[in-house]
């Protein structure tokens, strides 16, 4: 990963501006309300240690600034919306095959499989109410009938076999500063696939860029700073509300979370390692704690056990689990 890291630390430090062309911005900061929708099950994540919002009440649409004012990154792999708040700054994250349902899921494989209803005897009398001109007939028995049994819901059954696309969490770093700022203005070259934020904050200016690198697989987040000694960071991942997992240190001073979907067992990693100029960077509590840095540099890799299967075999659970992450 040390190879990795410097590749992407020089390419970070390359990036000396932002043309005006193809550029996407916003001169005003997003708040951090939107959060609440992404860390749902998780009230821990909250001062006041309540759930954030009532129970049965759907999260849906809540981010309206991540749907409109985030600015997106990705490499086919995984991704992330850059928020660009000012006291904590937003990531949140995906990758591509974190997906829930499946023959993993609680009623096994014959069930996922199994979801075509018995409706061939049904053609003749449909048949008739077309030769009739019974169009209503016709229309009601196909669509009753030649369906799946599989509801396209969550909260349609249980087990959720037919599953959906979910996030890979948030990250978020913490950096001590205040809400109020001078020339703020968040952008995206479209041109160069890089984020930046850049505030000023009592005589600093703050800077932050990011990118998503697709040969290495790596989310690379770089803050600087005109004042040295100015980067004071809480560096935190939350996975996303419908797993469970642990954190534990990767032995390199990195932070390494391994998860679990509850509804198929799917398992993921997230990797993450924060790498200061100046200052120190400790590991606790499943926080990477930087300070006193003159700049830096934060990496984050995921992956999953999705394993793809073009000839599945149809009484096992595990068609798309492979060995490890």
């Amino acid at each position: 990963m040390k190879k990795t890291a410097c590749s992407l630390l020089l390419a970070l430090m390359s990036v000396s501006g932002i043309t005006a062309q193809n550029l996407i911005y916003f001169d005003t900061p997003c708040s951090l309300k939107g959060r609440q929708a992404w860390w749902e099950g998780h009230p821990e994540r909250f001062a006041d240690g309540k759930k954030p919002i009532s129970a049965g009440e759907s999260p849906v649409n809540f981010d309206s600034e991540w749907e409109q004012r985030s600015l997106p990154l990705g490499n086919g792999s995984i991704g992330c919306n850059v928020m660009g708040s000012v006291s904590v700054e937003r990531y949140t994250l995906n990758e591509k095959t974190l997906w829930r349902g499946g023959p993993g899921t609680a009623k096994g494989p014959a069930d996922y499989w199994n979801a075509n209803k018995e409706s061939a005897h049904l053609l003749p009398e449909i048949r008739k109410a077309f030769a009739d001109g019974d169009w209503d007939k016709a229309a009601s028995l196909t669509a009753q009938n030649f369906n799946s049994t599989v509801p396209y819901e969550a909260y349609g059954e249980p087990q959720f076999r037919f599953g959906s696309y979910t996030t890979l969490g948030e990250l978020t770093v913490e950096t001590g500063l205040a809400e109020g700022v001078q020339n703020y203005r968040r952008t995206l070259s479209v041109d160069s696939a890089v984020a930046e934020v850049k505030f000023e904050q009592d005589g600093i200016t703050y800077v932050r860029r990011t990118f998503i690198s697709y040969p290495a697989n790596v989310m690379a987040v770089r803050f600087t700073a005109s004042r040295p000694g100015s980067q004071n960071l809480r560096i935190a991942y939350t996975c996303n509300p419908l797993s469970e997992g642990k954190f534990e240190a990767d032995g390199t001073g990195g932070l390494l979370f391994v998860g679990q979907l509850d509804n198929n067992g799917m398992r993921y990693a997230v990797r993450l390692k924060a790498l200061p100029e100046g200052g120190t960077c400790v590991y606790a509590d499943g926080v990477l704690e930087v300070k006193r840095a003159d700049a830096v540099t934060i990496l984050l890799t995921a992956d999953t056990d999705y394993k793809p299967n073009y000839n599945p075999d149809f009484a096992d659970a595990a068609a798309y689990v492979k060995k490890g992450i």
